[in-house]
């Protein structure tokens, strides 16, 4: 199979600025702090962000690291709705990592955006990756960071069990290089490999990317809108992919455009698409099937009759989605706490992966909201659906 592995200059470009200017000028105001006098870990950080570095300047084509500026500006504790801690690093002129203590597991990192945390002024609850809330200044009400509407009880209730569930999943795959070099059992550095871009490939024993990938790590505008209808934001990013790319008739022209090297999707279409979900009986918050039966219903209206996936298991479905990236097929990845139990009105929160490095636990993605084009997480958690092109 045919891999790019460079961008258009104007690609490069546009990252390079968005790698240079900072996407939110707010002041970084969140609870807590963590001991940096740990050597150790500081150490793990600044490695990370190095191998950010050589993943960034891999995927923009870049032959020199310099090219990358990203400096560590913030390291703060946060933790999810049963008191599991997290460390959030956020770096300037943008870029994030979310790791968590008791796994060694770097669980979502991005040089290209801020944190959805970054700014924000409050309580904060991370429960894996796509899973941000925040109670409002003065207020002990819990929302999702990108909608307004508040959490009922019940719906806390749920997050709670599943943050003690994915912290469980995220300690059975510990990195335990990490972790035997913070406690001081190994001195061995585990991220600490060199400054050499080559050690990255596209087609080698690095990441391996969909054809054509720079469309995913090139759409700033995905059309985003509000009211946890990430769903659809991403459905509507995987029919537009294959509008432009592979030919098919997934969506009318006036969803999208065409400018200075980029595509821009139109609000519209995912407005489009949760109606249809909403005709079919779907709310705003999706699952992996409720987005399968929306798209099949959205394609059966265009004439287009395909094969499609959908897992609904919450764990365990790495292979499935390798085996679909090695045969150049995007899917949509549904967020840590996506399963069946999960209440319809509550946030299921949807990225759309492009790529996966060689571990086969590590995936680059769109992650559904402006400018968060280029975000690497840890796939060991969430469902999936992508369906096949005819």
């Amino acid at each position: 199979m045919k891999r790019k592995q460079y961008f258009s200059f104007i690609l490069v470009a546009a990252l390079i600025f968005s790698l240079l200017c900072p996407i939110n000028a707010h002041a970084f105001n969140l609870t807590g702090n963590v001991d940096t006098s740990n050597t150790r870990l500081s150490n793990i950080f600044e490695d990370q962000l190095s191998e950010m570095k050589r993943n960034t300047a891999m995927l923009c084509g870049l032959n020199n690291l310099s090219m990358v500026d990203a400096q560590i500006s913030s390291i703060t504790t946060i933790v999810d709705f049963s008191g599991n801690e997290y460390t959030l690093v956020e770096c300037e002129p943008t870029g994030y990592m979310i790791y968590h203590n008791d796994s060694g597991i770097f669980v979502e990192s991005s040089l290209v955006v801020h944190s959805p945390f970054y700014g924000i002024k409050g309580d904060v609850r991370y429960c894996g990756p796509n899973e941000y809330y925040v109670n409002a200044e003065n207020s002990k009400d819990f929302r999702y960071v990108f909608d307004e509407e508040c959490l009922s009880g019940t719906q806390i209730q749920h997050l709670k069990e599943k943050s003690a569930l994915v912290n469980q999943t995220l300690i059975e795959n510990s990195n335990e290089n990490v972790l035997n070099y913070i406690s001081g059992i190994s001195n061995v550095r585990p991220y600490a490999t060199g400054n050499q871009i080559s050690a990255k490939t596209v087609t080698g024993d690095g990441w391996t990317l969909v054809d054509n990938y720079s469309f995913f790590a090139n759409l700033n505008d995905c059309g985003y809108i509000s009211g946890g209808k990430c769903g659809y934001i991403a459905a509507g990013i995987l029919l537009a992919y294959d509008k432009i790319y592979n030919g098919m008739d997934t969506i009318p022209n006036w969803y999208y455009s065409y400018n200075d090297g980029r595509y821009s999707l139109s609000p519209s279409l995912p407005t489009a698409l949760y109606n249809k979900g909403v005709s079919l009986g779907y709310g705003a918050s999706t699952t992996s099937v409720a987005i399968h039966y929306t798209v099949k219903s959205w394609l059966g209206d265009r004439g287009i009759i395909t094969h499609h996936t959908s897992l609904y298991v919450p764990f365990g479905n790495n292979l499935t989605i390798v085996s679909k990236l090695k045969n150049d097929r995007p899917v949509i990845w549904f967020g840590a706490v996506t399963d069946q139990t999960f209440d319809s009105t509550t946030g299921n929160h949807a990225v759309v992966v492009y790529g996966h490095s060689w571990s086969g636990n590590n995936f680059v993605a769109h992650f559904g909201w402006e400018n968060a084009t280029m975000v690497y997480f840890s796939g060991v958690l969430g469902s999936l659906y992508t369906y096949d092109v005819r």
